[in-house]
């Protein structure tokens, strides 16, 4: 079963951090802290319940599993978080080169990947909405990175409305707690 970070880096893979390189090859589950924060804007912070985001909390617990489930296609995975008893899901699959889309309900993204020094970061390269293309004027400002550090993963992730300012920031430190062989 092909990975999706492998899949879509090919040769750029090995530029990644080990611990990554593990998490996106063999890694199940996941599980550590989070530290939530949610926009002031009565609305977003609607918006970021509906998405399944927790309240503004600290080093709550957290948990993300990949997924990979039969029929899916080569690289697509189902991430599953659990961030201080919020579930939330998204399916992610291959789209181009280095690009993927991820959708959460009535929503899909679509994303490149980028290393940065070991790190990955997502650039947004468009998005939509029960498949009708928003206009750049509507696109949200999202700045995601995952890194190592010791060996610990930390995910960091922002997300800013236009209008509307921040919907959610999120960031934590995982360790693998399951892996296949």
């Amino acid at each position: 079963m092909a990975r999706l970070y492998p899949l879509l880096l090919g040769s750029r893979y090995d530029e990644l951090a080990p611990l990554l390189r593990e998490v996106h090859e063999r890694a199940n589950l996941l599980r550590g802290k989070v530290t939530v924060t949610l926009g002031a804007n009565p609305l977003s912070r609607l918006l970021a319940k509906l998405a399944g985001m927790p309240a503004s909390c600290s080093d709550a617990s957290c948990e993300v599993r990949f997924e990979h489930p039969p029929g899916l296609a080569a690289g697509a995975e189902r991430w599953v978080r659990n961030m201080a008893g919020s579930r939330f899901s998204s399916l992610l699959v291959a789209a181009a080169p280095a690009e993927f889309r991820e959708s959460f309900g009535w929503y899909r993204f679509r994303f490149a990947l980028a290393i940065d020094n070991g790190a990955v970061e997502f650039t947004l390269r468009g998005w939509s909405v029960l498949g009708v293309p928003m206009p750049r004027v509507l696109w949200p400002r999202i700045s995601t990175r995952e890194s190592q550090q010791g060996g610990e993963y930390l995910f960091a992730v922002r997300v800013e409305l236009p209008l509307l300012g921040l919907l959610v920031d999120y960031r934590g430190r995982l360790r693998v707690v399951e892996a296949r062989a």
